[in-house]
């Protein structure tokens, strides 16, 4: 009897962690390609143009760095 109820908790524990691997994944495609993408993008097109002037060019930089973080903060 104990031995089926520790196989039953594991299998509850195991279909549980499947459960939220599955949500998690969910909400990190959903991110990706509904928040990170656009905010990205315009990140990027910031950064083109302030990298046209050489006072710019660092804020520039920091805008490309700061729009690779936004697409993908967890790695």
């Amino acid at each position: 009897m104990f031995l089926l109820t520790v196989l039953l908790l594991v299998l509850l524990l195991v279909c549980t962690g499947l459960f939220f691997a599955v949500g998690i994944l969910t909400l990190k495609i959903l991110y990706t390609f509904c928040i990170g993408l656009p905010i990205a993008v315009c990140l990027t097109a910031a950064g083109m143009v302030l990298c046209i002037t050489i006072i710019g060019i660092p804020i520039g930089l920091l805008l490309f760095r700061l729009a690779g973080f936004i697409l993908v903060p967890f790695r």
